[in-house]
């Protein structure tokens, strides 16, 4: 710990990390329920022994006595814990292995406090700095610092800088849970459309993610947020927050009430159809009892939204997702040219991403110049004042459907969700049906069915008039 002042002894328990360390040389089968990692003890021989254990059970190795010593003999680091004698010494002082998990929530406990003490003096240190340009930034580095004791708690690293043993053991925890995925199963988000996430098979969205959902007006690109957002809080039953710069939150929440539902706004707004208004209500309810949150204050910037961020997970634990609606309504900070400015707000959002340990949902509004091409679908490089998404974003998603360029088009009814952008895996096109504002799965068939007439269509408009722009 960093810091400290003068005689001030950080919090620690001696006795109890002596108990966890001589409990895991008796019963090494505890090691994962403990969640501790080197810097969690205080005492730099017992960080040593910790990580000799550590060693031997990432590499599925016998822990007892003699190979822990043997293990720490090879590192060449016996003589700084006091020898073999030391561990005999641990070895007697353990009460007993069958309360380990009792010591070691002790430790935990007090490794908590050292950080939560060596966090808040730095704390101390950003409010006096004068080398800080805004007092925004200053609160904003207390924000992260605060945050970083929040992830402590809840199981995170406690530095900067992860030790690999530790690393090994998470790489080992993933591994075995892709083992025992059922078939079908996404490794990470799912975002609830199906033609989608069999697009994104198998990693699915990564939990860092920043996704883009791109495309001009009237394409659906909230309903599809609103269609993750659902998926989110309803079925894997996660805290969700939604930023809503554009709707109030009453209307998005009608919005997320309507593709849940499948009840049509209009639908809603009419509220002639007594089942369709339970199917509705039925919903609401659902989403009431959720731990869905939703924001609609008008020019939010990207402090407040991190702020809001950290708060609700402070609250809530993990959060499934979290969305914002969208980019250039946003607040953005004073510089030389616009895409500058939006380029600090996805980045930002990027690095909340990894923060929070959730998938950014980000929407965008598409530059007009796009419908001004034959082919209107929509590419990264078409984001309005912000060409600093194409490197910030892990996903892109374009919205399209051509009935709104043609009313007759052959396509009516269906959704194109252009994925351009996939770190890691495929891109490449889903497809699902929109009607009256809802988005819903669509067969195989009927896919190949309207793209076929549409093909047709084309060749026929190509030959008599010199080509079709859908």
């Amino acid at each position: 710990m960093t810091n400290n002042t003068a005689g001030f002894i950080p919090p620690h328990n001696f006795e109890a990390e002596q108990s966890v360390l001589g409990g895991l040389m008796i019963r090494s089968s505890a090691y994962h329920d403990l969640s501790l990692s080197e810097p969690d003890f205080y005492s730099r021989p017992h960080q040593i022994v910790f990580g000799a254990i550590s060693s031997l059970v990432s590499a599925k190795q016998p822990v007892d006595l003699m190979t822990v010593s043997n293990r720490i003999e090879v590192d060449g680091m016996l003589g700084d814990i006091g020898g073999m004698a030391y561990l005999i010494e641990i070895a007697k002082n353990t009460p007993s292995a069958s309360n380990i998990e009792a010591y070691g929530a002790i430790v935990r406990q007090a490794s908590e406090r050292r950080f939560a003490v060596s966090k808040l003096y730095d704390c101390v240190a950003a409010m006096m700095d004068p080398g800080y340009t805004s007092c925004d930034d200053r609160f904003a580095t207390m924000g992260s610092m605060l945050s970083e004791i929040d992830a402590k708690r809840s199981g995170g690293v406690s530095g900067i800088a992860a030790p690999a043993s530790d690393i090994v053991i998470e790489w080992c925890d993933e591994m075995e849970r892709r083992l025992t995925r059922k078939p079908g199963e996404l490794a990470g988000f799912a975002t609830g459309i199906p033609a989608l996430d069999e697009l994104l098979y198998p990693g699915g969205i990564s939990q860092t993610a920043l996704i883009c959902i791109g495309a001009r007006p009237k394409m659906g690109k909230t309903t599809l947020m609103a269609a993750m957002l659902n998926h989110t809080a309803l079925r894997a039953r996660l805290p969700v927050i939604g930023f809503s710069l554009e709707m109030t939150k009453r209307e998005l929440f009608e919005v997320m009430v309507s593709q849940a539902s499948s009840v049509s706004g209009q639908a809603l707004k009419s509220m002639h159809d007594q089942s369709k208004m339970d199917q509705a209500y039925a919903v609401a309810a659902e989403l009431g009892n959720s731990k869905l949150h939703l924001a609609d204050q008008p020019g939010m910037g990207l402090h407040q939204i991190v702020r809001e961020s950290r708060r609700l997970r402070r609250e809530l634990g993990q959060l499934g997702v979290i969305a914002v609606d969208y980019l250039t309504l946003m607040k953005a900070e004073k510089a030389e040219r616009n895409d500058l400015a939006y380029g600090a707000i996805t980045k930002g959002l990027k690095e909340l991403a990894k923060e929070m340990g959730c998938p950014v949902i980000l929407l965008t509004q598409l530059n007009r110049g796009l419908e001004s091409r034959a082919d209107k679908r929509p590419m990264p490089s078409d984001s309005r004042d912000t060409g600093q998404i194409e490197q910030d974003c892990d996903i892109w998603i374009g919205c399209y459907r051509d009935e709104v360029y043609h009313e007759d088009s052959p396509t009516r009814g269906l959704m194109e969700l252009l994925v351009r952008i996939h770190r890691g895996g495929r891109t490449g096109t889903a497809y699902c049906g929109f009607h009256e504002g809802v988005i819903s799965t669509i067969s195989q068939q009927e896919v190949a069915s309207k793209v076929h007439m549409a093909d047709m269509e084309r060749s026929r408009d190509s030959k008599s008039k010199g080509g079709w722009d859908g």
